[in-house]
């Protein structure tokens, strides 16, 4: 039915009716494998890096949705991003944990889960935006915005002394590769 972003991309990709189903697991399985490494990466390697890449391959992948042409592309997409969004989590942590004293650490851990929430909240608008431009057009506007905020990470945040606000001689000399 014309008006319903679902008929939209149907009309490209094929049958869509267990879309969401699919969609889901396609993301969330590789984000929970990718979660199991990426901690030890961002423990081992530069946090700035890891955020940023993570941002624009992940932008990248979302800027792909809208050049699908088939289902099982949506589903690799998917997957990628799932890998892609399993590493920013912990770059983002660490940093945390790096640039504020403990007094402070949960305010700041707690801005990130709002932008988290404020970020879903928004994506219940999704459909009313593909109904306005369009479902492709929509899909490349988002990944250049998480482009270029992978971009800003890159001008603006630095990666800060490892540990400086934990007394905790084990790791007080480690230093990012």
């Amino acid at each position: 039915m014309p008006g319903d972003p679902y008929y939209y991309i149907s009309t490209v990709i094929g049958d869509i009716k267990n879309f969401s189903m699919a969609l889901g697991p396609a993301s969330t399985i590789p984000l929970v494998i990718a979660g199991f490494f990426s901690g030890a990466v961002a423990d081992r390697f530069n946090r700035r890096y890891i955020l940023a890449l993570s941002v624009i391959i992940g932008g990248g992948l979302t800027a792909a949705m809208g050049a699908a042409t088939a289902y099982w592309q949506i589903i690799l997409i998917r997957f990628l991003s799932g890998i892609s969004a399993g590493f920013y989590v912990p770059a983002i942590m660490g940093l945390l944990a790096d640039y504020f004293p403990e007094k402070q650490r949960t305010q700041a851990i707690a801005m990130i889960g709002i932008g988290v929430i404020l970020g879903m909240s928004a994506n219940q608008m999704t459909m009313n935006i593909i109904n306005v431009i369009g479902w492709r057009l929509y899909y490349y506007i988002l990944g250049g915005s998480w482009g270029f905020f992978g971009v800003l990470v890159l001008i603006f945040v630095k990666e800060p002394e490892r540990r400086r606000y934990m007394n905790c001689p084990k790791f007080a000399n480690q230093q990012p590769v």
